[in-house]
């Protein structure tokens, strides 16, 4: 057979303190973390502090906070 062919996109968009974006690439099927088929991401930033939050298409979530200086 030929080649399969692989789909990649990212999207992101700013808003203020907020940052909202999506990526996918086709060659990552049933891959985990950042390397996740899907990976959708969101921040907020307010007074010094960054809340993020990830999720991607294998039910993996993951919440962060940091410092900014």
């Amino acid at each position: 057979g030929g080649a399969e062919a692989i789909n990649t996109f990212s999207v992101g968009y700013t808003m203020g303190d907020v940052t909202l974006g999506v990526t996918y690439d086709s060659a990552n099927e049933d891959k985990f973390g950042d390397e996740a088929q899907t990976v959708l991401s969101a921040s907020y930033t307010i007074g010094g502090i960054v809340i993020g939050a990830k999720a991607n298409d294998q039910n993996e979530y993951e919440v962060s906070t940091a410092f900014t200086f």
